[in-house]
């Protein structure tokens, strides 16, 4: 499912006892990481523009770090990348959003703004059928 592109002509030349010596990374590791980027920009503007508390500013190295920090900690500590993996992955990105979104009061742009970014993170790990349990 998720292997490296090859083009066709390569493609056929493999045979298929050759192993992949990569392992891709998960599917949801670069919207997790644009997803925080667009909440460090968020935040940052925030505090720039005086709409938020001057500590919110420590928030963004976390938001930029936190993607990053996951990735290679499921590399290490868990390999099979299972859906379990992936959902208990979507459940600390929630918790992590819940709170930001009660430190930010509730404000209505990076509410929304968060808001669908963890709806859209459901939509990649288990589908329509995730993100409507998470309505729940």
């Amino acid at each position: 499912m998720n292997l490296p592109l090859m083009p066709a002509g390569v493609a056929a030349t493999v045979s298929p006892r050759q192993a992949v010596s990569t392992i891709p990374p998960m599917p949801d590791y670069h919207a997790r990481v644009l997803g925080y980027i667009a909440g460090a920009v968020i935040l940052l503007t925030g505090v720039i523009t005086g709409e938020f508390h001057p500590l919110v500013i420590w928030l963004v190295p976390m938001a930029l770090l936190w993607p990053h920090l996951l990735y290679f900690a499921c590399q290490h500590w868990l390999p099979q990348r299972s859906a379990r993996t992936r959902q208990r992955l979507l459940l600390l990105d929630g918790l992590f959003i819940g709170s930001l979104i009660a430190v930010l009061q509730f404000r209505l742009i990076p509410t929304f703004i968060l808001h669908l970014m963890i709806n859209l993170s459901c939509i990649i790990v288990g589908g329509v059928r995730a993100r409507s349990l998470n309505w729940l």
